[in-house]
């Protein structure tokens, strides 16, 4: 067994209390366009939004199987991917192991919501972010991960049912938003770190 899908120690423990929400999307569906759009209304509105996106080169000649992976807002404040993760799709676990590490030492501020790019292979082995999401979940933090539709039945197992299912689209987001009892904040945007957690 690689390093790469090696299962971790903790296992996500849902309940009812959490707020975990999975974007379901299908072939034809830009999921990482949808979380960054999201991403950036959260922040907008003054939000502590924090997430983790991924970008591929498109198919073509000399497509060589990078994907980058972007955390957002802080890769993008620094030129957009001048801190991204990159690797070839095989050895994508070395480059979420990295981003995996500067998310959870996110989460010690308690962010408003962290959004994770994707339920996948890693996950499923027990790799991947699900160290990131099993630490939001206990920390009461509100998680949306973006799951594709021939993985939502393993998803809906590991998850045990405690979780909403949305559509991979702004509307459905910003609904779950809603219904958590969120509304836009009155700190602003530009707010200092003072500011915000007074």
């Amino acid at each position: 067994m690689t390093d790469q899908v090696r299962p971790r120690l903790r296992k996500p423990e849902f309940h009812g209390d959490c707020d975990v929400a999975a974007m379901v999307y299908g072939p034809g569906d830009d999921p990482d366009l949808v979380l960054r759009g999201f991403i950036r209304h959260l922040l907008g509105q003054g939000f502590d939004a924090l997430g983790v996106v991924q970008r591929r080169r498109p198919d073509g000649p000399g497509f060589d199987g990078t994907a980058e992976f972007i955390l957002v807002p802080d890769d993008e404040a620094r030129g957009d991917a001048a801190g991204a993760e990159r690797a070839a799709t095989a050895a994508c676990g070395t480059a979420l192991q990295s981003i995996g590490a500067r998310l959870s030492h996110a989460l010690k501020r308690r962010p408003d919501i962290v959004i994770l790019n994707r339920y996948g292979s890693l996950e499923i082995a027990g790799s991947g972010l699900l160290d990131v999401l099993a630490e939001a979940i206990e920390r009461d933090i509100p998680v949306l991960i973006a799951v594709p539709e021939g993985l939502f039945g393993s998803w809906l197992r590991m998850a045990e049912g405690l979780a909403v299912k949305l559509g991979p689209d702004r509307p459905s987001l910003e609904a779950w938003w809603r219904s958590l009892g969120k509304a836009a904040s009155d700190v602003s945007p530009g707010a200092t770190f003072c500011e915000r957690y007074k």
